[in-house]
């Protein structure tokens, strides 16, 4: 386990007094692998007569298909659904009509389960078809996207905080010595250091809004994510993004996204 994963755990048991998983995409959000005997007509058009010639006849998209279970990993996660006007490396296939898609990535009928269509992981997984110079002109130096096409992959066990907020504690946790970056979790507090903003976390949102002053949950914005029904540090600020770490709308809106006063 690397030190910031030991970190992010002790951090969270402190933090865990106390869903769906949003982006639990090794096994979905309903805990489940992707089933053996899954019913070919929950995705394919052809159901239980689909063969190789009409396979790429779906019901829906693919990525309509995929968040059913893996509900908002199309906002976490490397885009999917978009034409691709050059040609990727052999063995990233592209769907029938041109456009890159979760299995371009993933191999999703083949073993293991939805495994990666090569052996690289990671950094190498992602230069198969990008260049290095188009992750330096990042921010953080694409650090926060190389790990993983994925912003956070695993839910671990036994632990209250979301698995965004575990991951954003890999490296915020350990950054005290950058003014502003390092972030420290007290009784369900993040409190952002070399700055007075301090904000709960790992606490149901639908709860707070029990107490009135808040404004519906289904009234909150997309980009406001809430995994597991909590407010989490992706609920303010961008995870798997080219722009990690910026506020999801302007900072004078923010508040009122979900403070109704």
């Amino acid at each position: 386990m690397k030190p910031g994963r030991v970190v992010a755990v002790l951090v969270s048991l402190l933090v865990g007094a106390g869903l769906v998983l949003v982006a639990h995409v090794g096994t979905g959000e309903r805990g489940l692998p992707h089933p053996e005997k899954a019913d070919c007509g929950g995705c394919h058009l052809a159901g239980v007569a689909v063969n190789k010639r009409n396979a790429a006849q779906l019901i829906r998209s693919q990525e309509e298909l995929c968040v059913e279970c893996h509900e908002s990993a199309m906002r976490v996660s490397h885009p999917s659904g978009f034409p691709v006007s050059r040609e990727l490396p052999t063995g990233f296939p592209l769907d029938w009509k041109g456009d890159l898609t979760c299995s371009s990535c993933h191999a999703v009928h083949e073993e293991p389960r939805n495994r990666l269509r090569s052996r690289e992981t990671g950094r190498n997984f992602c230069l198969s078809c990008h260049v290095q110079a188009f992750f330096d002109r990042m921010k953080d130096g694409a650090e926060s996207l190389l790990d993983s096409g994925h912003f956070a992959s695993d839910q671990p066990s036994g632990v209250e905080l979301d698995a965004y907020s575990l991951k954003c504690m890999e490296c915020h946790a350990e950054q005290a010595s950058l003014p502003g970056l390092s972030v420290r979790l007290t009784r369900n507090v993040a409190r952002h250091m070399g700055s007075s903003v301090n904000h709960p976390v790992g606490v149901s949102y639908q709860r707070a809004e029990r107490f009135g002053g808040y404004r519906p949950g289904n009234l909150l914005p997309v980009e406001l994510l809430l995994p597991r029904g909590k407010l989490a540090c992706v609920s303010c600020h961008l995870g798997y993004s080219e722009s990690h770490g910026k506020l999801i709308v302007e900072s004078g809106r923010l508040c009122f996204e979900c403070h109704d006063l």
